[in-house]
């Protein structure tokens, strides 16, 4: 039995859920292994499209269309491929950098209309072309967005990503707790349950889990790239 469950660790560890049908410790884990995946080609599209036009790109994500419609036909586990217009539309505003014309403000309304059209029109599972849309307008307006100059705002928004890898992995199991566990209790008892772990939980994760292992692998780096340079002149 233990042996059973260390093997069914091993593509949660590895992020291959989907190309093992394994099954997921956590809901909001489907798009990880995905993502995980995808950047793995992210070096080798940097190499090949930081020197060619912009067209080469847009063609690209054209040809990811019919790919990831015959995907289901071909492997289920192939379902990074049916996700790949979307990633590519992240690759298009990286190649497009530095262009940016419209205010700042106008970012928050753009991301507004883009969830609300998310909402409407992709948020059905089956419906890929609004995903894919959707995703190829948002790839596209941000490059033409300023810098924000708004110190506070800034500040908030590190944090948020600071502990974002924490929110996204927590916030499913403190839901279920606050509201379904729970469900007996004054809805403000609910609230304060769900607000407090929410920002709890995050910061122990973080704190304890991830910026030692961040530390470790910095260390690492710096000691395998101190040997290297010591190696020429050993």
């Amino acid at each position: 039995m233990n042996n059973g469950r260390v093997l069914n660790c091993w593509p949660t560890l590895l992020l291959v859920q989907n190309l093992l049908y394994a099954r997921y410790m956590s809901s909001v884990l489907w798009s990880l292994c995905l993502e995980v995946q995808m950047y793995l080609l992210l070096p080798f599209l940097f190499l090949f499209f930081r020197t060619r036009p912009l067209r080469s790109l847009l063609v690209l994500w054209a040809v990811s269309i019919p790919l990831a419609l015959l995907q289901p036909l071909v492997s289920a586990r192939l379902n990074v491929i049916e996700f790949a217009p979307c990633f590519l539309a992240g690759v298009i505003a990286w190649r497009m950098q530095g262009r940016e014309r419209w205010p700042a403000w106008l970012w928050p309304l753009l991301l507004a209309c883009a969830g609300i059209a998310f909402v409407a029109y992709a948020e059905p599972r089956s419906n890929n072309y609004g995903r894919w849309a959707v995703c190829l307008a948002v790839g596209l307006a941000i490059p033409w967005m300023r810098q924000l100059a708004v110190p506070l705002l800034n500040r908030a928004s590190q944090v948020v990503a600071r502990y974002s890898y924490g929110i996204y992995l927590f916030h499913p199991p403190i839901l279920w707790l606050s509201f379904r566990t729970m469900e007996a209790y004054q809805p403000l008892m609910q609230w304060l349950t769900f607000l407090s772990l929410l920002v709890a939980l995050p910061c122990l994760g973080y704190h304890l889990v991830e910026l030692p292992m961040i530390q470790l692998g910095r260390r690492l780096s710096e000691r395998k790239a101190a040997a290297k340079a010591a190696a020429p002149a050993a």
